[in-house]
């Protein structure tokens, strides 16, 4: 991958940097009180109140990870987008092709198991609730241009695990769950303490990171894409991110 080639168009942070991702909620008194019933319900009773998913880098929001956006860009593809702030513009959308109804996104975890299973309409839906798969295009909406696609995995038995392809459809990288931050996701009170954990190899060899930070009033997950030198697209990590986290978006 020739990084020289995007730096006209992307921020240094995210080809070969740091950046992260960090909620931004409008009532943080209201989100303490949710997350004190969410947490005692063991998360079967999720308020959900209004909250933004920013990319932040050098401590400033450049960035923002929106899921519903068909109101706002009707003739564009539908998916999760990363949005930039100024100048505004959809950066990178994920096209979900198969059963594009439902959620591309859905948290790991506990959560998700609740989420998925009162979802279920149909005898065939309740195999999701054990083990599901999405995958989707990866488009860089600047370029007007499939860039990858990836296929996120996860399930009651087995760790979130997405794989990354190329243009071509060629297998150029994985991202992992620790067990540990797998493990964490199904405890009570996950909201707090799961301290997410993503690694991203090449050739099996680790080359970015995804990490959660603890914050009494935010989520925040910082990226490392220092080593990635040139071995795998730094938007194919972005867009990673986005499929693994953009349920903390309610926009």
């Amino acid at each position: 991958m020739q990084i020289d080639t995007l730096r006209s168009g992307w921020p240094e942070q995210i080809l070969s940097g740091r950046y992260s991702f960090r909620t931004r909620r409008r009532d943080d008194l209201e989100e303490i009180f949710d997350n004190l019933i969410r947490e005692i319900s063991f998360d079967v009773a999720d308020q959900r109140t209004e909250k933004q998913l920013h990319l932040r880098i050098g401590g400033r929001s450049v960035m923002a990870v929106l899921q519903h956006t068909g109101g706002f860009w009707p003739h564009m593809p539908r998916g999760p987008k990363v949005y930039h702030l100024d100048p505004p513009g959809p950066l990178l959308t994920l096209i979900q092709h198969d059963r594009p109804t439902r959620p591309m996104n859905p948290p790991s975890g506990l959560l998700g198991l609740v989420d998925r299973a009162a979802a279920v309409r149909t005898r065939s839906d309740w195999r999701e609730v054990v083990s599901w798969t999405r995958s989707a295009d990866v488009l860089d909406n600047r370029l007007d241009m499939v860039i990858g696609r990836i296929e996120r995995t996860d399930g009651v038995f087995e760790r979130s695990h997405t794989q990354i392809y190329d243009p071509s459809g060629r297998l150029v990288g994985l991202m992992r769950e620790s067990v540990a931050s797998t493990v964490r996701g199904w405890l009570p009170m996950n909201t707090r303490l799961e301290a997410k954990r993503l690694t991203f190899t090449v050739d099996g060899r680790p080359v970015a990171r995804i990490r959660q930070r603890f914050h009494f009033w935010y989520d925040e997950f910082e990226f490392d894409v220092s080593r990635l030198a040139g071995r795998l697209d730094p938007r194919l990590v972005l867009a990673c991110g986005v499929q693994q986290l953009a349920h903390y978006s309610t926009w």
